[in-house]
């Protein structure tokens, strides 16, 4: 009865209940507001889900940044092994140019003459002499003196230099005056195995050729310049962080030399002895790339 006391009271001072469109009003604005959050919810966890998306973002550049350091390093150690190979080439390209042009009398069946001579009045390939001793012998083989022979003076004299010896190996000196060779790459290995063959039966009785002896003839020709830097440099591990790089020895040129022509080759003994016509294939082959 109070209740309707009040209302009553209340209508007569003039009262009125508010018009339906405000409570519609009040419910609009709550659905926005519901629709706001609902929003508000679906950004911040779509943001939680992307929260790794700068860390790998950060870890591809920082992969990137590496491969260029690495790909940089690899260069530079590569660039390194080849200037050190370099450092052995005693003469430039147009000097052994001038050197091979200026000597047509040096052909295939005068060097291995004045190798077989040499062999004969030394002993051996390995034979310890000096340089005139050996231009003594090789001149009578010779028609006359070679042209620009201060070319040859030179690589003796730098290896002389280096080793601070004045005794060569026979081998070394015959090695030496092939750079004057003007034949071409097939004509000088068949020279130097028929030599070789030759040193092998006046020292063994046989003329296979021993694999430790072909081991010691690619030492001399890289001694001598004839193995172009670009056939010493080898890589080796570890691959990283970067690459390293290093010079094959002679006995790896000709394991490797070995290693191509697998297959079509004949050996004795295990691959530890050779004929000559074998030892002439392997000092042509790419593996050596002579010049």
């Amino acid at each position: 009865i109070s209740s309707y006391m009040v209302q009553k009271r209340r209508l007569a001072e003039g009262f009125r209940p508010p018009p339906y469109h405000c409570f519609a009003t009040t419910s609009s604005f709550s659905s926005d507001k519901k629709s706001k959050i609902k929003d508000e919810t679906l950004a911040k966890t779509a943001k939680e889900e992307w929260h790794w998306a700068p860390y790998v973002v950060v870890a591809l550049l920082g992969s990137i940044g590496a491969w260029f350091w690495r790909a940089s390093r690899s260069q530079s150690n590569r660039e390194a092994a080849l200037k050190k190979a370099e450092e052995k080439q005693i003469l430039a390209k147009a000097e052994r140019e001038e050197l091979r042009k200026g000597n047509p009398q040096l052909t295939s069946a005068v060097l291995t003459d004045a190798g077989i001579g040499c062999i004969r009045h030394f002993g051996s390939l390995e034979a310890k002499i000096t340089y005139p001793e050996f231009i003594k012998i090789v001149s009578a083989y010779l028609e006359a003196p070679l042209e620009s022979g201060h070319l040859i003076d030179r690589v003796v004299i730098s290896w002389a230099v280096q080793n601070s010896s004045e005794q060569f190996d026979l081998g070394f000196l015959l090695v030496a005056l092939a750079l004057a060779f003007p034949g071409d790459l097939d004509e000088l290995a068949k020279a130097l195995a028929n030599i070789l063959a030759n040193s092998a039966q006046s020292s063994q009785g046989s003329d296979l050729i021993p694999k430790s002896h072909l081991i010691r003839l690619v030492d001399w020709l890289d001694q001598t310049g004839h193995v172009p830097p670009s056939a010493l440099v080898v890589d080796t591990p570890p691959k990283y962080a970067a690459q390293n790089y290093t010079l094959k020895s002679s006995q790896r040129l000709v394991d490797d030399a070995l290693a191509e022509l697998k297959g079509d080759i004949t050996t004795e003994e295990n691959g530890q002895q050779f004929d000559s016509n074998l030892v002439a294939v392997l000092i042509a082959s790419p593996t050596l790339s002579l010049v």
